[in-house]
């Protein structure tokens, strides 16, 4: 039929009897398949022209026929692909996971998951799980479930199984049993963590099932946001799209204010469009480096001179009668990506005060840098560039014509020979032969805490970084102690063992007294709140796509790229990229709820267009609906203080003069190698007094009062001003310990 059709046809039809001649050959077999099938993959829309179709009316049914048949063995072959690679890389996975398991049986260590996964085997195990939940029984009366929405199907087969007791009548029958689950669907955003709302709804029909006094109570009051706010929210998820997983079906979504009166603000920002010559082509000197502008960039920079123009011209925060601060505002952001940077360094550059990124990773921090690089000189004093990089730093603070001076000329000699044979650098000189002289004959804490602390490196950085050095200074150190527990204390060990390394240093914003920006992820402002919140981040789109690898549903499945994805491969990725778009608005509800006052929308794109189902696309559509454009095109939707709130008082703050004590600079003196020990079951030097007295004997020398009165001492004194501190214990002793000789209130 085909050899009657049209060039195309006839092409296909000598194609086809060249296979046939060739006995159906297995090597013929693509150009059988493209046949049939399209580049892409896909079936045929037509099997042939009208005039092949005229030739023999059951082409196009021996035509899909054959399709079909070819569709089939396809995914069959697929499967068998999937197959392959899934046994391979479970070969792989059963010998990694094996030997880090006999890792931590040798060393006898546990991870987070075995601590949950353990406890649930345990509990589920029928030899030894009635007799575990038998002496349960008897101490556990009471389940408190907290943010029951991140809670892992793990960890809720733990609570099943305690809890189970509660329920069929063999535990003590006169006990008042409860649990009490507080959580919220709309706020489960830990998927990565195990966290599905889905099971999150089955234990909650499990309870109800279960007890005959259940009772759910839903919260619908929210005391953190204004009126505004909550208007803001209601309105975003009364859309038909946006509440997809976000409730259940058939569930609406409606805050009351508890904070009826105060005033509030939204805005949304238009999105900052790419330009054309948004680099511009100007000279700069060679040394000179400027980061090129971006579409975040110019939004980072608008953010931070709004802060800025507000902050210093006094804008009063109508719901507490007080001029905004920089403490006020909070920056949310999807992920941790360059527009983080580019945010901190707006704000630094236009003299906004940010406490910068809430995550950090340690190697990446300059000053951790500076003292890996310090302590690598130290182990190979001939390493040149090593050793120009500890002089640049705080902790010596050469400059670059020093580095030339050191360097220039200096033939086959090292830099360190030539900075020692230099008279004008011999302090640097002398400070690094005693710390190479202490490098051998030291643990790693000692020769670091050296060098912070006594030789001023702490002061030295904090000087030229600013005080968020602390944080990865004080993480340095600590793992310096943790080293120093599973391995031989010496540097080398510990330099080649933190390089290898990669720590995260979470840093507690919330927990911080600094008036500054503070910018984190929306995972991060987890229970967090703040008067003023922007989300720069929102035209950005969860990235979900067929791609290789691990998939789970009952079954696992490792599929090496999209091409190999079998139907049930499509079926799980289906449904992961649907709870991928269902978490996507649950943290959009996260995102627009930590605001207590004000909230501001706002995006920038690249070079994709702005989907509708976007966070900007899903709060432009609905706040237009209730907010009014300005002439700079912003929708603002706002509401008017009407309570009454009476002026902040503001704090006198004091001069505050610490007293010099001259001891504080004294060294020690001299211990006698002789002279007796301390002991702490003592409680003086007296010899005649008897180390161990049993707890219920009669007290006669006042040795717990008078613990509890130096720690009460130590509690306050170091908040105490005066000088003059021996007349406020003597004060104190008379007060709270009159009992007391005098020979003992001079002890103390």
């Amino acid at each position: 039929a085909w050899f009657k059709g049209t060039a195309t046809d006839v092409k296909s039809a000598e194609i086809l009897a060249a296979i046939g001649e060739n006995g159906y050959s297995e090597a013929d077999f693509e150009s059988y398949r493209k046949l049939f099938f399209t580049k892409d993959g896909k079936p045929k829309a037509k099997a042939g022209t009208k005039g092949a179709m005229a030739v023999n009316p059951r082409l196009e049914e021996i035509f899909f026929g054959e399709s079909n048949r070819l569709q089939e063995l396809e995914n069959r072959l697929t499967a068998l692909r999937v197959y392959a690679s899934t046994v391979a890389v479970l070969t792989l996975a059963e010998e990694l996971i094996g030997g880090y398991n006999h890792y931590k049986k040798i060393y006898s260590k546990m991870d987070y998951e075995d601590l949950i996964v353990l406890t649930k085997d345990l509990l589920e195990n029928k030899s030894v799980a009635d007799w575990v939940l038998y002496k349960l029984d008897g101490g556990i009366d009471h389940v408190l479930i907290d943010e029951a929405q991140d809670t892992s199907p793990h960890q809720w087969a733990i609570v099943r199984a305690v809890t189970e007791e509660f329920f069929n009548g063999m535990g003590d029958g006169n006990k008042v049993r409860t649990v009490f689950a507080v959580g919220d669907r709309k706020q489960s955003i830990y998927s990565f963590q195990g966290a599905d709302p889905r099971e999150f709804e089955n234990m909650r029909r499990y309870f109800a099932s279960k007890a005959q006094n259940f009772d759910e109570i839903k919260l619908e009051v929210s005391f953190r946001s204004t009126s505004a706010v909550l208007d803001c929210v209601n309105t975003v998820f009364h859309d038909d799209y946006a509440k997809q997983g976000v409730v259940l079906e058939g569930e609406d979504i409606t805050h009351i204010p508890f904070r009826m009166g105060d005033a509030g603000k939204i805005e949304l920002w238009p999105v900052v469009e790419p330009q054309e010559g948004e680099n511009p082509d100007m000279w700069r000197p060679p040394v000179e480096r400027i980061p090129g502008e971006s579409t975040s960039s110019r939004l980072a920079k608008m953010i931070a001179l709004k802060i800025k123009e507000q902050v210093s011209r006094g804008d009063i925060l109508l719901s507490q009668n007080r001029p905004v601060r920089y403490h006020d505002y909070m920056i949310l952001v999807q992920r941790r990506n360059s527009f983080v940077e580019e945010m901190v360094r707006e704000c630094k550059n236009v003299g906004v005060s940010i406490s910068g990124v809430d995550k950090i990773r340690l190697l990446e921090q300059i000053a951790v840098q500076d003292l890996v690089a310090l302590g690598q000189f130290l182990l190979l004093p001939t390493d040149d560039l090593t050793l120009a990089c500890v002089l640049k730093s705080p902790l010596f603070g050469l400059n670059d014509d020093d580095l030339f001076t050191l360097c220039y000329q200096r033939g086959g000699a090292s830099v360190w020979t030539r900075l020692c044979d230099n008279p004008d650098y011999a302090e640097v000189c002398a400070q690094l032969r005693d710390l190479l002289n202490m490098a051998d004959y030291v643990r790693p804490f000692e020769l670091y805490a050296y060098v912070l602390n006594k030789f001023n490196g702490r002061k030295k950085f904090v000087e030229r970084m600013g005080l968020d050095v602390e944080d990865g200074l004080d993480e340095f150190v600590n793992l310096t102690l943790v080293f120093e527990q599973e391995h031989v204390p010496n540097l080398q060990g510990f330099i080649q063992w933190i390089a290898g390394d990669e720590v995260e240093i979470k840093r507690e914003l919330e927990q911080s007294d600094v008036d500054a920006v503070r910018i984190m992820t929306v995972h991060g402002s987890k229970g967090l709140q703040a008067p003023i919140v922007i989300l720069p981040d929102t035209v950005r789109m969860v990235n979900v796509r067929r791609e290789g690898g691990l998939l789970w549903d009952d079954l696992f499945y490792y599929p090496l790229s999209s091409g190999d994805y079998d139907k049930n491969c499509c079926r799980i990725k289906d449904e992961e990229i649907i709870r991928a778009h269902e978490e996507y608005k649950r943290l959009l509800y996260v995102a627009l709820t930590r605001a207590e006052d004000r909230l501001c929308v706002c995006g920038y794109r690249k070079s994709t267009a702005v989907k509708d189902e976007s966070w900007y696309g899903i709060c432009k559509r609905c706040l237009e609906t209730i907010g009014s454009v300005n002439e700079s095109e912003d929708v603002i939707y706002e509401t008017a203080q009407y309570l009454d709130v009476e002026s902040p008082k503001i704090a006198q703050v004091k001069d505050f003069i610490r007293p010099d004590f001259e001891w504080l600079k004294q060294s020690a003196p001299n211990e006698d190698p002789l002279a007796k020990p301390y002991m702490p079951s003592k409680p003086d030097e007296d010899d005649s007094e008897v180390a161990m007295l049993s707890p219920i004997a009669v007290e006669e020398s006042n040795r717990y009062q008078r613990g509890r009165i130096i720690h009460k001492l130590l509690q306050f004194l170091p908040d105490v001003v005066s000088a003059d501190k021996e007349a406020i214990i003597a004060e104190f002793l008379l007060k709270n310990a009159p009992e007391f000789s005098d020979k003992q209130r001079q002890r103390i």
